[in-house]
């Protein structure tokens, strides 16, 4: 069982928070380029089948894959205003004892050397 106290608790779930910034990255990039693919994909099997409505029905939920592929890859982004708002009271962050900058940097860029090394102390 794992014991977290509040000063060390980023750098006990390092290697969690590590992969969840790995899996974040995987997302932003592999998951958009897959939406767009199936897009041009489902257009052209539209446009060869000469029926205008079934194009139309295609560009529409091209549309929407193409919306959901932007949101996916501005999740991150989402994720670091919620880490700014929280980054605004690192002085209060600091005091406490929290290790806020190895939570910050596992999630949002994992091969950094903060995160690396807390990763290689936690084990």
């Amino acid at each position: 069982m794992i014991l977290l106290t509040i000063d060390t608790f980023c750098k006990d779930l390092s290697p969690i928070l590590k992969m969840i910034g790995d899996v974040l990255a995987i997302f932003k990039l592999f998951i958009p380029l897959i939406l767009i693919t199936l897009c041009i994909f489902d257009i052209g099997a539209a446009v060869i089948s000469n029926k205008p409505a079934k194009v139309k029905e295609k560009i529409i939920n091209c549309v929407k894959k193409l919306a959901f592929s932007v949101l996916i890859f501005f999740i991150p982004l989402v994720c670091m205003v919620i880490f700014g708002f929280v980054d605004r009271f690192r002085l209060t962050i600091e005091n406490s004892g929290i290790d806020y900058e190895v939570c910050y940097t596992c999630m949002f860029d994992p091969n950094d050397n903060v995160c690396v090394a807390a990763v290689e102390c936690a084990k």
